[in-house]
């Protein structure tokens, strides 16, 4: 599995700027496969919003983002 990338934003998915950092993210690949060699996965997370316990269940939330890369083999 190719490496990825994970941008943390304080922005959260409901948030009107959340589809321009996606793609300014997704943007990202081309010019990283360029320099890297090949085209890496580029993510966007968002920070939990507020104390542990209240983050959100989005499936872009940090924590489910590691989560779901944990599960895929990741380890760096």
């Amino acid at each position: 599995m190719l490496p990825a990338f994970i941008l943390v934003s304080e922005l959260t998915v409901d948030q009107r700027d959340w589809r321009t950092a996606a793609a300014q993210a997704a943007a990202l690949v081309e010019p990283l496969a360029s320099q890297l060699g090949f085209a890496p996965r580029i993510r966007l997370a968002s920070l939990p919003p507020g104390p542990e316990g209240s983050a959100s269940t989005s499936p872009f939330n940090l924590t489910t983002v590691l989560a779901d890369e944990a599960g895929a083999g990741e380890r760096d």
